[in-house]
């Protein structure tokens, strides 16, 4: 019994929540009623407004099942499609500067950044050990030269033995042999510049010890760089030599014109791209190798193309159509135009056939037109 008392107090329990649960429900649908004929009668008043300042004004006002529609006029342009890709700025010249003589970093002349021009001190290994050997060297070539010099002498006179004449002569040319080695040494503990352009990174520390073969500076031949980017194969037959790109470096708004100057023929079959070579255009905010770089590349053009917004093209099983205006007594009436889609770009979409000059295409408002449907034109 008391089992029974238990679940008749259950059962009213959950149904006097279900009935709160219901009321709350029932409250919350009559107050967005309540806000969407408010909303209704704002829309209606508007409507009223612009129906009076319509009379106001002359005008008529058209029959209830007509439809407000926007159009523009086809006409005939250039029709241009790119393909959007990245690219790296490269130089084929990109010289790492080695360390030829080991030694203890002494001085470094250049920053990163930096002009420098062929030939021009990078840095300079010390090299006083190599600068006291010269010395001696000099002090026992003199001394040899001079010895030399005596014999020589007297071997012309035919004074003395030949084998005095030819050890001196031998002692003489060791050591010139031996300076000039040495010299050569010299002249490498200082980092010249391979070519003219500009210092990329520079590995060396004052101070610290470079062993021979070290990497010391990377120089860029800025005036040789280029573009480099990596395009689907899709394009092989679409992208030429001169063809034009748009330039701008990666979340800029500065754009550059420039030409495609190398067209790769091998696929590489990782990712199956080719890759493009593009001019890099003058500027001296692109003059920073790896530099990425937005490009666009010409692959299609069309004269005296007609082109449409590409979102007023609409599509059914497998065909596309757009609506046009067409004047239909007093009145206009739009007309569904099955079309020929070629290419888009952005926001703009080629139509190849099925359409002509002159047409007032539909531009706003063709959504759920009939054929053959009344409109009115607004604009």
């Amino acid at each position: 019994m008391k089992k029974i008392a238990y679940l008749f107090v259950v059962i009213a329990f959950l149904a006097s929540c279900s009935s709160n649960d219901k009321n709350e429900q029932l409250k919350e649908l009559k107050k967005e009623r309540n806000n969407l004929k408010t909303e209704l009668d704002k829309v209606n008043q508007q409507i009223s407004k612009l129906e009076a300042d319509i009379l106001d004004n002359g005008g008529e006002l058209p029959a209830r099942n007509q439809t407000f529609v926007s159009t523009a006029s086809a006409e005939a342009d250039t029709f241009r499609h790119y393909v959007n890709v990245q690219g790296e700025i490269s130089s084929d010249n990109n010289i790492m500067v080695p360390v030829e003589s080991p030694g203890v970093v002494k001085t470094i002349f250049v920053e990163e950044g930096d002009d420098v021009r062929k030939g021009q001190k990078l840095a300079q290994i010390d090299a006083s050990v190599i600068k006291k050997q010269i010395d001696e060297l000099k002090t026992s070539l003199d001394f040899a030269r001079d010895v030399f010099e005596r014999r020589k002498r007297l071997w012309e006179k035919e004074i003395g033995s030949e084998i005095e004449y030819l050890q001196a002569k031998n002692t003489k040319e060791n050591l010139e042999k031996k300076l000039e080695t040495v010299e050569e040494q010299l002249s490498k503990t200082t980092i010249k510049a391979p070519i003219s352009g500009a210092v990329d990174e520079v590995f060396l520390k004052e101070g610290e010890m470079a062993p021979a073969g070290f990497a010391a500076v990377r120089v860029v031949q800025l005036s040789e760089m280029k573009i480099k980017a990596e395009v689907s194969e899709s394009y092989l037959n679409q992208i030429k030599k001169g063809n034009e790109v748009i330039v701008s470096p990666v979340n800029s708004p500065e754009e550059y014109i420039s030409e495609v100057i190398t067209v790769g023929k091998i696929i590489n079959p990782d990712n199956r791209t080719f890759m493009v070579e593009v001019k890099l255009p003058e500027s001296k905010n692109l003059r920073t190798p790896n530099m990425i770089m937005e490009l666009k590349i010409l692959n299609y053009v069309s004269e005296n193309a007609l082109s449409v917004p590409v979102n007023i093209v609409q599509k059914t099983q497998n065909k596309h159509f757009l609506f046009v205006a067409s004047k239909s007594g007093d009145s206009w009436v739009a007309k569904k135009r099955w079309v020929e889609k070629g290419m888009t770009y952005k926001n703009e979409a080629e139509i190849l056939d099925g359409l002509k000059a002159g047409d007032k295409i539909i531009t706003a408002g063709y959504q759920g037109l009939g054929d053959g449907e009344q409109i009115v034109i607004k604009n």
